[in-house]
């Protein structure tokens, strides 16, 4: 199975208010740039990954879309500023890619190659899937935007529910 071109969502809240259980975490080091240097972390390990077509970074806080810029991301305003699921829809349905997968910005230690493995398994598994442990994945949300086309052997029906379902999880 070829693996197709994902673009992964990145919500950012603004710095002010971004990872606040972390507020005060490391002393001498202010809160804003803390979250700033998680984000950018994170997704200069998504752009490295050879299953990603594109990263959106779905923000209202300037430095976080400047800084998501400087490393080749997309930005993409949070017009619904209502949290994390909203901001994921958002962006999700921005992209023209047919592969769509949401990551919070708080991954410093993701690497390319243990994304580009969870995406082939999502890519196996379209209903959703994230991996807890390299032996033991977990079931959770991994979502295409609603207008990916689903193609299922187990006759009409059960495409229809399986749709239905991500389409909620989605929501």
């Amino acid at each position: 199975m070829s693996q197709p071109r994902w673009a992964v969502v990145v919500p950012v809240k603004r710095l002010t208010v971004a990872k606040s259980r972390l507020r005060g975490a490391l002393p001498g080091v202010r809160h804003e740039e803390l979250a700033l240097a998680l984000a950018a972390d994170t997704l200069r390990a998504v752009l490295a990954c050879p299953a990603v077509a594109e990263a959106l970074v779905v923000t209202d806080d300037h430095r976080v879309a400047r800084s998501a810029r400087a490393v080749g991301a997309r930005t993409l305003a949070d017009l619904p500023d209502a949290g994390l699921n909203a901001a994921f829809r958002h962006g999700a349905a921005q992209t023209p890619t047919r592969w769509v997968v949401g990551l919070t910005a708080d991954l410093p230690a993701l690497r390319p190659d243990e994304l580009a493995a969870a995406l082939l398994a999502a890519q196996r598994d379209p209903e959703g899937y994230a991996g807890s442990s390299r032996t033991r994945p977990a079931r959770g949300p991994c979502c295409s935007p609603p207008r990916r086309a689903s193609t299922s052997t187990r006759g009409s029906e059960s495409a229809r529910r399986r749709r239905t379902r991500r389409a909620e999880r989605c929501r």
